[in-house]
C-alpha cells in the first residue's frame, strides 16, 4: 500500500474514534443525544438549522419517526462563553416490531446452522452404511473377449449398407482418419 491511501485509513480511524454522540433505535422512535454537554447547561436542538420546540433536555427523541424526519440534527451547547455545536446526519428507515440484529446472535445463528448440518450427514451416513461383515461366497466370472475379436452386429439391410468409396465425398471431415 502507498503512503497516500494509509493517510486515508488512519484519517477515517481518526474520525471514527473521536465520534462521541449516539443516535439509537427502539421500533419508530428515534433517539439523539448530544456529546459531552451538562445537565445545566443552555442546549438548543436543530434540524436543518431551524429550531425544534425549545427542547433543552440532553437527549431528543423523535416519535413516530418517517422518512420526513430525515436531515441534519444538531444539537448547541453554551458552556462558560464557549458554544459546542455536534451535529447529527439521520437517514433512517423503521419499522414496528423491529429486532436490532447484533453479531453475537447472527453468529450464533450460523453456527447452528453448520452444526446441524453436519448432525444431518452423520445421521445419513450411519443410516445408509453397509455392516461390514464375512463376505460371502464369490462366484467365478467368465473370461472377457479381447476387443480386437468384439464386433457389433452386422448391419441389417436395407437400413444401412457400406459406403461405395468411388461416390463417397472428399471433403476433409467426410473421412475418419485413424491414428
Amino acid at each position: 500500500m502507498n503512503l497516500h491511501r494509509v493517510s486515508y485509513v488512519v484519517f477515517f480511524l481518526a474520525v471514527a474514534i473521536t465520534v462521541e454522540g449516539s443516535v439509537s433505535f427502539q421500533d419508530r422512535t428515534v433517539t439523539l443525544t448530544c456529546p459531552n454537554v451538562d445537565e445545566d447547561s443552555d442546549l438548543k436542538w436543530k434540524k436543518d438549522g431551524k429550531s425544534i420546540n425549545d427542547q433543552k433536555q440532553v437527549t431528543l427523541s423523535l416519535s413516530d419517526y418517517t422518512d420526513k424526519n430525515d436531515g441534519l440534527y444538531s444539537c448547541t451547547s453554551q458552556e462558560s462563553a464557549e458554544e459546542k455545536t455536534h451535529y447529527f446526519y439521520i437517514k433512517a428507515k423503521v419499522c414496528d416490531g423491529c429486532v436490532d440484529l447484533d453479531m453475537t446472535l447472527a453468529l450464533v445463528v450460523v453456527f447452528a446452522d453448520v452444526l446441524l448440518t453436519l448432525v444431518i450427514v452423520l445421521a445419513v451416513y450411519y443410516c445408509t452404511r453397509k455392516n461390514a461383515g464375512t463376505a460371502g461366497p464369490q462366484r467365478p466370472t467368465q473370461a472377457r473377449q479381447g476387443r480386437a475379436q468384439a464386433r457389433g452386429p452386422p448391419p441389417p439391410d436395407p437400413d444401412y449398407q457400406p459406403l461405395n468409396p468411388t461416390t463417397r465425398s472428399g471433403d476433409v471431415y467426410a473421412t475418419a482418419h485413424r491414428r
